[in-house]
């Protein structure tokens, strides 16, 4: 995976670098898309990646939003990053 960050992380909660690190730790350690799916399925399951992101996947990336507080439907416009598969 190629991981490319597109703007500044906002760490207005203290659980947002570590959860951060985790996700893309999560990211540089899969091989292919459905790996990536299963774990990050799996990271969904044992932290709040859902409070604190908004996420997706393209046809050939997984693409990550930060949202502007824990649990808010809103999330910052610009992507925080873009992975690659």
């Amino acid at each position: 995976m190629n991981v490319t960050f597109e703007t500044v992380i906002c760490a207005w909660d203290e659980k947002i670098p570590a959860l951060l690190i985790q996700l893309v730790n999560t990211l540089l350690f899969c091989r292919t898309e459905e790996e990536l799916r299963q774990s990050i399925d799996k990271l969904r399951e044992t932290t709040e990646l859902d409070e604190y992101f908004t996420y997706g996947y393209g046809s050939h990336h997984f693409w990550c939003n930060q949202r502007i507080s824990k649990g808010n439907v809103l999330f910052i416009q610009s992507r925080l990053f873009i992975a690659e598969f």
